[in-house]
């Protein structure tokens, strides 16, 4: 499947129609093995290796299903950066849970950098491809002659735009590797007060948040009760449906 055709790249405030609903912000992945070199990148393997200790794949599956779910039925939007492996299960719980009538507007906002413009999955395309799905190309940073080509600026920038979204309601971090906690920071930066959950239960880089800074990924009630929940629990229908109770959503 080809990309969508080019169209203008995404500023800040540029697509204000798309942002009409309330939106929740998915930040989640399942981590692989990104085979780096632990004699020249000592730091990044480690912090692989520790990922990948960690990882529930099928936890992490079937918490984004409910959350998609939950989402698509409460008529809220859902805002991420599209991994490969998470692409599939939204669009999948976009067509069966989006009511035809609401498909006239973007539903799913998808932010990718210009940089990987010949390189997107193809679940991806044909999440953007659907009716009611909408992808934000963000424009390339840095020299292409740097050694890594622009991608780590170029994914910066993407970032800092995709948690800048207009009416985001909060944040919900699920699995994951160094990209979860990269945008749980920025999105603490970017929207001061609005809440954070991650699902330690779902491992890696969420259970890390979870455990380390507890009070920011806990919504508005840190504490045992919601630590259990997030961290043990594995009701996730149960657990979203917690998450969404505490932002005040029916």
């Amino acid at each position: 499947m080809s990309a969508p055709p080019r169209t203008a790249v995404y500023t800040l405030g540029s697509r204000p129609e798309l942002f009409q609903r309330g939106a929740v912000f998915l930040s989640a992945s399942i981590p692989y093995d990104k085979k780096f070199d632990p004699a020249q990148d000592s730091a990044r393997y480690r912090d692989n290796q520790r990922y990948l200790a960690t990882a529930r794949p099928e936890a992490v599956r079937e918490a984004v299903a409910q959350l998609c779910r939950y989402i698509f039925q409460q008529g809220l939007n859902l805002v991420f950066g599209a991994h490969p492996a998470i692409s599939p299960m939204a669009l999948d719980l976009a067509r069966r849970f989006t009511p035809p009538a609401e498909r006239q507007e973007k539903r799913v906002i998808i932010f990718q950098s210009d940089i990987f413009r010949d390189s997107v999955p193809s679940a991806t395309l044909e999440l953007a491809n659907w009716e009611a799905g909408e992808l934000l190309w963000t424009a390339q940073q840095g020299d292409p002659t740097w050694p890594d080509h622009g991608r780590a600026a170029s994914l910066l920038h993407m970032r800092e735009l995709m948690v800048q979204s207009p009416s985001l309601l909060a944040a919900v971090f699920i699995g994951g590797m160094e990209g979860v906690v990269d945008e749980s920071r920025l999105f603490a930066q970017y929207n001061w007060g609005k809440l954070r959950y991650a699902i330690g239960s779902t491992g890696s880089a969420s259970a890390e948040l979870l455990a380390t800074d507890e009070a920011h990924h806990s919504g508005n009630h840190p504490g045992p009760a919601m630590r259990k929940l997030l961290g043990t629990s594995p009701s996730y229908p149960l657990v979203i449906e917690r998450i969404f109770a505490d932002l005040g959503v029916p």
